[in-house]
C-alpha cells in the first residue's frame, strides 16, 4: 500500500511539470527561436521538371497599369488549367510547355477573360527562353489598348 501511494505522489508531482503552457517541448530549435510557419502551397519551390507561366495584361491611360494576372506552376511536357475570379472577370490559363532542344520553351496556350455581356480570348503558340517576358498580342479595351504579355521562367 505504501509503494502505491509514493508512486501516486510521484506521478502527481511530475505530471504538472510536463502539462504547464510554458513547459518546454521536445524541439532542437535553441531557446527564443522562432520556428518557421508552414509553407504556403504556393510558395513551395518547381521541381526540377516544373516552370511558372504567367500571363500579364497591361493598360490604362499610360499603358503600363497591371490590369490583371494569372499564373500556373506546371510540369514541363503536361497539361495545364487554371481559373481565377477578378472581381466581375473570370481569367482562364489553359496550355502546355515543352522544353526545346536549344533551351527554350514551346508555350501553346488559351487565355480567355469572361465578364457579364464580355468575352476576350487569346489562342497561340510561341517560342521564348526561360525568364523573359514576352508581348504576345492585345485586346481593346474600355480604356484604350491592353497588352497581354507572357512569361516562362525557372526556379
Amino acid at each position: 500500500m505504501k509503494s502505491a501511494f509514493t508512486v501516486c505522489a510521484l506521478a502527481l508531482l511530475l505530471l504538472p511539470a510536463g502539462c504547464r503552457k510554458d513547459a518546454g517541448t521536445a524541439s532542437s530549435a535553441p531557446a527564443g527561436a522562432v520556428s518557421p510557419s508552414p509553407s504556403l502551397p504556393s510558395a513551395k519551390p518547381l521541381a526540377a521538371n516544373e516552370v511558372t507561366v504567367r500571363i500579364r495584361k497591361l493598360g490604362g491611360a499610360d499603358g503600363k497599369q497591371l490590369l490583371n494576372q494569372i499564373h500556373v506552376d506546371t510540369p514541363i511536357g503536361d497539361e495545364f488549367s487554371v481559373t481565377e475570379q477578378v472581381g466581375i472577370t473570370q481569367l482562364t490559363l489553359r496550355g502546355k510547355v515543352i522544353l526545346l532542344p536549344d533551351g527554350k520553351y514551346r508555350v501553346n496556350y488559351d487565355y480567355a477573360e469572361t465578364s457579364p455581356g464580355n468575352a476576350k480570348q487569346m489562342k497561340s503558340t510561341w517560342e521564348m527562353p526561360p525568364n523573359t517576358e514576352q508581348k504576345v498580342g492585345g485586346f481593346l479595351g474600355e480604356a484604350g489598348a491592353e497588352t497581354i504579355l507572357i512569361t516562362v521562367s525557372r526556379p
